[in-house]
């Protein structure tokens, strides 16, 4: 068994926000995925330390941090998924702070991280900033009322300490946290609908409905929604009054847009109705 285990790195390298927060203790056979931020490139030495029969041990590994890899394009998505649980939880046990909602909401839309909760601070935080409703991240619009019951649900949800509905809470934080695949999303946003056995069935239908229907496509490290007819990149609503250059599909003004960036054919290949942003300016696709 290895006891308080702990990394620490020694080179050009510096981590950040590691998933979990804090290692549990291991136990022979067991298995654990650590994954994080980190800034600068090069080689550096990582080194895990822990108890084991008493005994400090040091085990010492030498990598390799490339300034850029799109090898493993699946990893980014995976920590923002835990990272989203690690945060919720905080919010859930020791009340919202600006800051931690700041970071869900942006973690949530860049990487399509999509529950009944991070839906609901979408949805608000680009009412505040009075984002167009064309250039919103989700589909829902000021008819629907998804906005006024997903977010009195979650609240209610997320402030119980007992009972049904925090079990389901819990769980559900707890699938982001230990995220390990792509089926997590999925497994959370269950467990939240178990915990809504006291809510009212009409209203709980309508959030289920709205989540089910929301379509999202990673592409290259980018996160498109489908807003209506149209995919939204995620970078084309946080600048709300950035000009717009529409140009129709399969034009010769849209061929050379697919060298603007070595990128761009992927992020092109999202639809024929399209937002999103090349070379710092926003463009939108129509056919």
């Amino acid at each position: 068994m290895l006891v308080a285990p702990r990394l620490s790195v020694t080179g050009p390298v510096r981590l950040s926000k590691m998933a979990p927060a804090a290692l549990p203790d291991l136990f022979k056979g067991e298995q654990l995925l650590i994954l994080g931020r980190y800034e600068g490139s090069g080689r550096a030495e990582i080194t895990l330390q822990g108890r084991v029969n008493g005994r400090t041990e040091n085990w010492i590994y030498r990598l390799a941090f490339p300034d850029r890899a799109e090898e493993h394009a699946f990893i980014p998505r995976l920590w923002a998924s835990r990272r989203i649980g690690y945060l919720l939880d905080q919010i859930r046990l020791h009340g919202e702070e600006r800051e931690l909602r700041e970071e869900v909401v942006d973690l949530a839309r860049r990487y399509g991280i999509v529950t009944p909760y991070t839906a609901w601070l979408i949805l608000e935080d680009e009412e505040q900033r009075h984002v167009p409703l064309a250039r919103r991240t989700l589909q829902a619009g000021p008819e629907d009322d998804f906005r006024e019951i997903s977010g009195r649900m979650v609240q209610e949800l997320y402030q119980e300490k007992s009972g049904e509905a925090a079990v389901g809470a819990a769980q559900s934080l707890d699938a982001l946290k230990n995220a390990t695949g792509g089926s997590a999303l999925a497994k959370a946003n269950r467990y939240f609908q178990r915990g809504q056995a006291n809510a009212a069935t009409a209203e709980a239908g309508k959030v289920e409905q709205a989540l089910t229907g929301q379509q999202v496509r990673t592409i290259a490290n980018r996160t498109f929604y489908q807003n209506g007819a149209q995919w939204i990149d995620t970078e084309a609503q946080k600048q709300p009054d950035r000009e717009l250059v529409r140009i129709q599909f399969n034009s010769e003004a849209w061929f050379r847009l697919l060298d603007l960036e070595p990128l761009a054919p992927q992020w092109l290949s999202a639809g024929a109705n399209l937002r999103l942003v090349l070379a710092g300016r926003l463009y939108e696709i129509y056919e």
